[in-house]
């Protein structure tokens, strides 16, 4: 197994360039914006990444004059939309649009938002609001914030607002929180306060400010910060001069309760950029100050804290400036920035952190203990050396450390284990694979109904077929989930109930339940099916199918009607048999109970008895017997289970 493609080496996408940013448009495409160094115009260009993390670039495509000179910002709204914003060479904010079809950019009209402005940062609100965090020029520098509003290529701005009480501030960044609410952070460039806050959007595009928080990294003014959501509560805030910290905060609203600082990286200067992938897994990119070079470090979020691996990766040998991040498919993360050992050649980077199976930075750390994003020492895990990574048995407990990632269905988890319950038929789709590739699987098909009953009582359906599987075999794809349905009520006349629908997983499939014997003249026969229907004292019963179910029941006079067959036990004279257990969801529950005979009592597993009639939805019950109606079978149920954490 090959370990050398978690980072591929930066590649270069053009000669001298200046405030590089990349933004995801789809799962393949990105679009990167820069300033031009050798014509002074800001331009974008698509790239396109295939499976094996080649890069294909689009033609260049330069944004309107007056040329863009700092603060160069820019965000994908969706596959085909993004927004550029900067300051003009006038000292002007402006914004446009830019359409992306395929590989061709097209911008929109200039739009001025602000007078004389230096710094900026964009972020993303939803698929038409945006917020802008920024430095006035004009007066005491205070920090501002705005919110724009995207129809079509138009742009429309609301009123901005000081926010921070520190004046000549610089280093604004902000991110959104949801569509109504954005955190902005500035830098007092006098006082070296940091000042974090919560904006509300009202009106559209109008801002209610919240409290104003301050912390000091230290001595040094903070440069180029970046800030992280790391879920809907909780924010991870980075910040970088001679050292790389970070702080994780709650969120409460418009308020925010600040953690512990923690280094991240005690040599470090400048620029720092960070992405969550998957809701769990943390990459910081910054430069390097004992090397300059550019430098990665990798992080697991669970439970409300980062656990950090405990070394720092240097992914090139070049003076890395101004870098960036955008999230692709498959755990690729762009990377972006610019070469300052060349004449700032824009360089590329891929880090892959879904290849193959292990942390990227398993390979190079020796450390004994890792330390999560609150400071506090997580011990237990003893890292190897390359050479006995390669040559001990920690090569194959690492291996069998991944998980298994899936989606489909309603998703909960008990304890270390994530539930996938489907309803209804639908999809289970397996995106990642651990080295244990087996998961526990039940499979419940529909029940029978029971048949109609007028002269003579009907008889019960039979409970929908019942199995449980504990090692069934996985692989990377995706798997149709069919969900039986109960078997439906029976028309007026002489009719045996209607069999209950399959439940099908892969190769696993359970059969429904069998219908119960009509009542109209009190001759005939039961269905057989996963668990069989019941019948008269004359009728023969159905049969169950070997290892899903049972076969249903003959009452003992000819105007009665008999209990349908369940998963655990054949039908009785008058009660349905009884269903099977099952703690799959983490809670036990009963499946695939045969449906009542005449005058008979409820059973555990979803069949249906005299005050409920028709069988239980989602658990495969059968049909009660009637002497006036007939009873619908309950529908089935899938559940899969598998080890996530």
């Amino acid at each position: 197994m090959s370990f050398v493609d978690n980072i591929i080496a930066p590649q270069e996408f053009n000669d001298r360039v200046n405030m590089p940013e990349a933004t995801r448009l789809d799962d393949d495409r990105f679009l990167v914006i820069f300033k031009s160094m050798q014509s002074g115009a800001v331009v974008g260009k698509v790239g396109t990444i295939d499976g094996n993390d080649v890069i294909t670039w689009g033609t260049e495509y330069q944004v309107p004059t007056p040329a863009i000179s700092t603060g160069l910002s820019t965000i994908a709204l969706d596959g085909d939309r993004a927004l550029v914003i900067g300051c003009n060479t006038s000292g002007q904010a402006v914004a446009y649009t830019a359409t992306v079809a395929g590989d061709v950019v097209t911008y929109g009209t200039k739009f001025i938002w602000n007078g004389d402005t230096s710094y900026m940062c964009l972020a993303k609100l939803d698929a038409t609001h945006f917020c802008i965090n920024f430095v006035n020029n004009g007066g005491d520098r205070r920090g501002r914030h705005i919110v724009g509003t995207i129809t079509g290529n138009n742009i429309s701005f609301g009123t901005p607002t000081y926010w921070t009480t520190e004046t000549s501030t610089n280093s604004p960044t902000c991110i959104g929180i949801d569509a109504t609410h954005f955190c902005s952070l500035s830098c007092g460039a006098v006082t070296n306060i940091v000042q974090i806050s919560i904006a509300t959007v009202t009106n559209g595009n109008q801002i209610s400010d919240g409290p104003v928080y301050d912390f000091n990294v230290g001595t040094r003014l903070t440069y180029s910060p970046d800030l992280l959501l790391l879920d809907p509560t909780h924010l991870a805030i980075f910040t970088q001069y001679g050292a790389s910290t970070q702080i994780l905060a709650d969120i409460d609203g418009d308020s925010l309760v600040l953690g512990e600082s923690e280094v991240l990286s005690s040599y470090s200067y400048g620029y720092i950029k960070s992405v969550i992938v998957d809701e769990t897994k943390v990459l910081a990119f910054f430069q390097d100050d004992f090397t300059s070079k550019g430098a990665i470090r990798v992080g697991t979020y669970t439970d409300e804290i980062i656990n950090w691996e405990d070394d720092i990766q240097l992914i090139n040998d070049v003076n890395t400036l101004q870098p960036d991040l955008c999230v692709m498919n498959d755990y690729r993360v762009i990377g972006a920035h610019y070469n300052g050992n060349t004449l700032q050649d824009g360089m590329i980077s891929i880090f892959n952190l879904n290849h193959p199976a292990i942390p990227m930075s398993l390979l190079f750390s020796q450390s004994s203990v890792k330390k999560n994003i609150r400071g506090k020492a997580k011990e237990g895990f003893i890292r190897p050396t390359i050479a006995e990574f390669f040559t001990s048995k920690n090569f194959y407990e690492v291996l069998s450390s991944r998980f298994m990632v899936a989606t489909g269905g309603i998703v909960t988890t008990d304890g270390d284990y994530k539930i996938h319950k489907f309803l209804s038929s639908g999809t289970f789709e397996v995106t990642t694979l651990s080295d244990e590739t087996t998961l526990e699987a039940l499979v419940v098909a529909g029940g029978g109904s029971s048949g109609f009953g007028t002269a003579y009582t009907s008889s019960a359906g039979g409970g929908g077929g019942f199995l449980a599987v504990t090692d069934f075999t996985i692989a990377l794809q995706q798997y149709a989930i069919t969900v039986g349905e109960g078997g439906m009520q029976v028309a007026y006349g002489d009719a045996s109930g209607i069999n209950g629908g399959d439940s099908v997983f892969s190769t696993i499939t359970a059969i429904g339940g069998g219908g119960g014997m009509q009542g109209m003249n009190g001759v005939g026969s039961a269905k057989s099916g996963g668990s069989g229907g019941g019948a008269n004292s004359d009728g023969s019963v159905g049969s169950g199918v070997a290892g899903q179910g049972h076969s249903g029941g003959n009452s003992t006079r000819k105007d009665y009607g008999g209990g349908g067959g369940g998963a655990g036990s054949a039908g009785g004279t008058k009660d349905g048999g009884i269903g099977r257990q099952s703690s799959i969801s983490g809670n036990d529950a009963w499946y695939a109970g045969g449906g009542a005979g005449w005058h008979g009592v409820e059973v555990l597993g979803g069949g249906g008895y005299y005050f409920k009639p028709a069988g239980t939805p989602n658990t495969g019950g059968g049909g009660a017997a009637s002497n006036a109606g007939r009873y619908a079978g309950g529908s089935g149920i899938v559940i899969i289970r598998y080890k996530f954490q």
